[in-house]
């Protein structure tokens, strides 16, 4: 797995993408490793780019363990939390994007699923006035 972090604080957003063989195993202590360092900021949209991912591997103990991370990592009561969309390009990556949110409802950041990174930006209100291509 080939996981890329992007932060963008000037325009207060986190771009993630994920290329090649993704597993639970590696996933896992990949997103903790993010969310527990001392500049990550809840504030902050994210895009999870998921478009490259070739095989997704998660099996139940690691979606019981990816729920219970989601859960944890909640932004404090005084922090407006930023806007998670993730963008897939094969059925089954949005399918469990879709049903990793119905099991983290709870959490306050919203959250949708897109198959287009232009969609994503316009959801999360970055997209530029002008003429776009999909990246």
């Amino acid at each position: 797995m080939a996981i890329h972090l992007n932060p963008m604080p000037r325009e207060e957003l986190y771009l993630i993408s994920l290329t090649g063989f993704v597993s639970g195993k590696e996933l896992l202590p990949t997103l903790e490793a993010l969310w527990l360092q001392d500049d990550f900021r809840p504030s902050y949209n994210q895009i999870w780019d998921c478009r490259g991912i070739d095989e997704l591997d998660m099996d139940l103990p690691d979606l019981t363990a990816l729920v219970k991370l989601l859960r944890t990592f909640v932004p404090p009561e005084a922090c407006e939390p930023g806007k998670i969309a993730v963008v897939t390009a094969r059925f089954v990556d949005y399918t469990f994007a879709r049903a990793l949110f119905g099991l983290t409802k709870s959490c306050r950041h919203p959250r949708k699923v897109f198959h287009s990174t232009v969609e994503a930006e316009v959801w999360l209100s970055i997209a530029k006035e002008s003429a776009r291509t999909e990246s």
